[in-house]
């Protein structure tokens, strides 16, 4: 089977099938080191792609976040403008019914200074008569 010649080169004198055609384009053998280096190509890439959907869908989440803050934002501004109005609104109004019992009041007092004054005069023409009356006792 094998046959030496004047080199010493091996030759092998039996014909190679035609199932083991020999490859030009790997000139190694594929190894279990090949199919690691692939199978964690493979991972990486799966990973690296995962990851760059998570962080285009926490963009996508982010914005989203921001517009429903914004507008939460502009909804809480707006609910204060209107709080706000009606406070005034009732200030105001309130600022009118005082201003209406200040002058129910100015004239309730001014209507008892008045009584009182009435009051006093008939008292003091009552006292009057009373001294004229024991003026005519006296003599």
């Amino acid at each position: 089977m094998f046959k030496t010649s004047l080199f010493r080169t091996t030759v092998l004198r039996t014909p190679i099938s035609s199932t083991a055609v020999p490859s030009l384009v790997n000139s190694r053998p594929y190894s279990i080191l090949d199919s690691a280096k692939e199978t964690l190509n493979t991972i990486n890439k799966k990973v690296g792609e995962a990851a760059a959907a998570g962080i285009e869908n926490a963009e996508h989440i982010s914005h989203e976040a921001k517009a429903k803050a914004d507008e939460l934002t502009h909804n809480a501004k707006e609910g204060v403008n209107d709080v706000s109005a009606h406070a005034k609104e009732a200030a105001e109004n309130a600022g009118d019914k005082s201003r209406g019992i200040k002058d129910k009041i100015d004239d309730y007092a001014k209507d008892a200074k008045e009584t009182a004054n009435e009051w006093n005069a008939d008292a003091k023409e009552k006292v009057s008569d009373l001294k004229d009356e024991a003026k005519k006792y006296k003599h």
